[in-house]
């Protein structure tokens, strides 16, 4: 898959610039009141929404990985499904951001 890329006044900026690990909702805070995912710059989990919540591989000493996360579950993936293409990724080091459908494929083909 193609690096995500903003596209500015003073220059082009590619995401792949940063280090990300093989979860999309790694560091991130997700707003659904207002469709937004917010790089948090952290160990966050974007998907306890209630409070901030570590990464819970993280917790239990693994690395951070979605195919392997207990939150990844299919009753959680069929309301993703449902949000993905609506919620809007702000990555650190992209202004503009990207579709969490987009994101998602991003981080995964990695």
């Amino acid at each position: 898959m193609n690096d995500l890329t903003e596209k500015g006044d003073v220059k082009s900026q590619t995401y792949s610039d940063f280090s990300r690990p093989k979860c999309p909702f790694y560091g991130f805070n997700i707003i659904l009141n207002r469709n937004l995912m917010i790089d948090t710059e952290g160990n966050q989990c974007g998907l306890i929404g209630d409070s901030y919540a570590p990464c819970q591989m993280e917790v239990h000493g693994d690395k951070p990985d979605w195919k392997a996360c207990p939150i990844n579950t299919r009753e959680r993936m069929g309301k993703l499904d449902l949000i993905k293409d609506a919620v809007v990724v702000i990555p650190r080091g992209l202004q503009k951001g990207t579709s969490l459908s987009h994101w998602m494929d991003y981080i995964l083909s990695k």
